[in-house]
């Protein structure tokens, strides 16, 4: 990006994305250009805008990278965040990493919250009467970025007199992975830019280069908008149908006693199957619940034709499911789950990451309490959770009179507790529903016969 005019850059929407977006912009661009947050006039937004106006990452994190950056970049005014859209004037790029919601989760006839979406967009070009180049973030079905927002933009260039030739837009979707290596998922990963024009691919190629580790991880330019769009559609369905493959076989391998993980291994030694997935508690965060179905909008809401999309909506139905796998893995060790003490570790949908949005662990916890257990909930990333009749985040829960300890997520602070020791009855059975354990867990908790079961695995 030319550094010889100050530009600015606006950031609208500061979720998990967005929030990282900034920083990592901002690391690179603050002291030279205008770096500029957004967030809802809300009270979540607000919270949001004034963590980052104090310095604090506001998203709960075990990077301390990220966390120590953020610090300084406030300290050197690189950046600032508000909930002023008029900010957006005069912008020199503007990113979208607003959400494009499914309001209703259903393989057969799935629906987008397409109304909300296409009104914020509307609010941010109601403040505009230049031509910014626009860089859409958010998932969305293919084809509505070219159907949906580029008619938005060439309205309001009419509007104020702009050729409509001198309309910048691309499309380039994210990998942030909300872990450990939470900033390094953005400067340090490929990255994949779809564009409206010549003029949109240039400018954004530049934008990107500026802050991401492009020598490392080149940059891939698609063809088309609609490319990049289904460039990340599709990678996450094939993940996602990935896991639910895996999680058939489970089935299976617990039947036979046999550990599928050292099956797995097996099979990745081969350098064709190293992408192979690993069973686990459940899929749960915000994009592989749903994007496999934004084919089935896709075709609903633009193309209108017969297509379908049986094996990833079949991939959603299987996924969707996985919790109660682990129920009935464990009704195998018990008559009934009325009055049962279950304490469940690992409250997020992904280790080390603070965030609980269609987490497995409420599906699991729920469906417990249903049949009359009584469930307790451990997450030290998690500050609360209702959906528990007792949580922790910076305690362990006694374990005098657990009957189930069931873990569901392997954050990295699960490998550092002493398991043999914590449990303090024989009659309480571990779950390993993620291939927590490390061998020498295991090893110390068999030296003291208690039972463990897995999923995946069963009794092996």
């Amino acid at each position: 990006m030319s550094k010889n005019k100050r530009k600015k850059i606006c950031i609208i929407g500061l979720g998990f994305v967005g929030a990282a977006m900034l920083i990592a912009i901002s690391k690179k661009n603050g002291n030279n250009h205008d770096i500029i947050g957004i967030e809802k006039n809300n009270q979540k937004g607000l919270k949001i805008i004034s963590d980052f106006n104090k310095g604090v990452f506001p998203i709960s994190t075990n990077d301390t990278n990220l966390k120590k950056t953020c610090k300084n970049l406030f300290k050197m005014n690189y950046y600032r965040c508000t909930s002023n859209l008029n900010e957006v004037k005069n912008a020199d790029i503007i990113i979208i990493d607003i959400n494009l919601d499914i309001k209703k989760i259903s393989t057969s006839n799935p629906e987008i919250k397409l109304n909300q979406y296409l009104n914020s967009f509307k609010k941010i070009l109601n403040e505009l009467n230049s031509s910014p180049l626009f860089i859409i973030q958010s998932t969305v079905p293919p084809g509505f970025t070219e159907n949906y927002i580029k008619p938005l933009i060439i309205n309001n260039l009419v509007k104020n007199r702009i050729n409509i030739n001198e309309i910048k837009l691309c499309y380039s979707f994210e990998r942030v992975m909300p872990g450990l290596n939470y900033l390094s998922s953005i400067v340090d990963n490929w990255r994949v830019i779809g564009s409206l024009n010549k003029k949109s691919a240039n400018q954004s190629k530049l934008f990107f280069e500026s802050f991401i580790n492009t020598k490392k991880y080149p940059l891939t330019m698609l063809p088309s908008i609609v490319s990049a769009e289904m460039a990340k559609v599709m990678e996450n369905s094939y993940r996602a149908t990935n896991i639910a493959f895996v999680e058939e076989w489970s089935r299976l391998a617990e039947y036979l006693n046999i550990d599928i993980y050292k099956i797995i291994n097996a099979i990745k030694i081969r350098p064709t199957h190293k992408n192979l997935a690993k069973p686990g508690f459940g899929v749960g965060g915000y994009c592989l619940t749903k994007d496999p179905l934004f084919g089935i909008v896709s075709n609903k809401l633009i193309y209108k034709k017969n297509f379908t999309f049986p094996i990833s909506s079949r991939a959603i139905t299987i996924n969707k499911k996985m919790p109660l796998q682990t129920i009935k893995l464990m009704s195998y060790h018990t008559d009934t789950f009325k009055n049962k003490l279950v304490a469940l570790f690992g409250i997020s949908y992904k280790e080390d990451v603070g965030d609980i949005r269609f987490s497995p662990s409420i599906v699991f916890a729920r469906r417990l309490k249903s049949l009359g257990s009584k469930v307790i909930g451990f997450d030290p990333l998690i500050k609360e959770c209702d959906d528990f009749d007792l949580f922790y985040n910076n305690k362990l829960p006694d374990s005098k009179n657990i009957d189930f300890l069931v873990l569901a997520v392997p954050h990295k602070i699960f490998l550092n507790i002493k398991f043999h020791k914590y449990i303090t009855s024989k009659k309480t059975c571990i779950v390993d529903s993620f291939n927590v354990l490390s061998l020498n867990q295991i090893r110390l908790l068999r030296k003291e016969n208690i039972k463990i079961i897995s999923i995946g695995k069963g009794n092996a």
